[in-house]
């Protein structure tokens, strides 16, 4: 397959490859900064979301055979250490 040129590329495609560009020229320290962003921003807009709390977790999690008070308060401190 032939090197497609600039002239024959969409206007989509040219915004994806200079995009891929950009990122190609960055620095590792760069690109780890830029996906630890990206990460964060769509954690971050997930947890906006979302509407379940830790208690409905934690209630739910009650029903399940074999959890006692001690394993429930453990998920609880994790759970809790996520907000």
């Amino acid at each position: 397959m032939g090197k497609k040129r600039k002239c024959r590329m969409t206007e989509e495609e040219r915004t994806i490859h200079d995009k891929a560009v950009k990122i190609r020229k960055m620095t590792d320290r760069q690109i780890i900064e830029y996906i630890d962003d990206i990460y964060k921003t769509g954690y971050r807009a997930g947890m906006k979301t979302s509407n379940i709390s830790p208690d409905k977790i934690i209630d739910e999690i009650k029903k399940i055979k074999g959890i006692g008070p001690i394993t429930l308060s453990k998920i609880k401190q994790v759970l809790e250490g996520v907000k």
